[in-house]
This record gives structure tokens, C-alpha cells and sequence, in this order.
């Protein structure tokens, strides 16, 4: 599926703002059997680009909760710990470190 640079902007735009892949291909016109084909190949433009944008928007939301976390918030705190305790997890799972961390 070939498509240029505007485009994959704007599909890190909305992937940024939490559409789905789905709602992404139908809001942009594009044929859903080749756009889901390209979000399943990690490799594709179309599919890093929507990572991109899903996982900036994330980013940001985290360091604002661990901010927050820094400040005091209880329930902040209680999220980033999650966070942390699921990170721990999946490292280990992966095979990064047979070692606590």
C-alpha cells in the first residue's frame, strides 16, 4: 500500500489522539483489508507511523502521572508502581534479565 508523507502524518496525528486502526483507515478513505494488512507487518511506514503517534501521546501521559507521582499524588503513585511492577514483568517474560530488577 503506498502513501505519502502527509498521510503518514496524519495517521501518527490521530493514532496520537487514540483512534484506532480501524477507525484511522475509515476516517482516511483507505481500503481496510490493506491497511490492517500494513498495521500487522511492524515493519510497515503505515504502521510505525501510527506507533509513532500512539506512543508519544503516551509518553506524555505518563510523565505527567509520574510528575505527579513525584508531588505526592497517592493515586499517581499507586499507577506508576503498577507501571513499574508490569515493566519488571514483561522484561523478565522477554528474556532481557533472569535477575530481580
Amino acid at each position: 500500500m503506498e502513501i505519502s508523507e502527509e498521510e503518514l502524518g496524519e495517521i501518527t496525528r490521530m493514532a496520537a489522539a487514540a483512534y484506532t486502526p480501524k477507525q484511522v483507515c475509515f476516517a482516511m478513505g483507505y481500503s481496510k483489508e490493506p491497511f490492517i494488512e500494513a498495521m500487522k507487518d511492524e515493519d510497515s511506514a503505515i504502521c510505525a507511523a501510527y506507533f509513532k503517534g500512539f506512543y508519544s501521546s503516551e509518553l506524555t501521559i505518563r510523565e505527567s502521572i509520574y510528575q505527579l507521582a513525584r508531588n505526592g499524588s497517592s493515586p499517581a503513585q499507586t499507577l506508576a508502581m503498577k507501571n513499574f511492577d508490569e515493566l519488571r514483568k514483561t522484561i523478565r517474560k522477554d528474556g532481557i534479565t533472569k535477575e530481580e530488577i
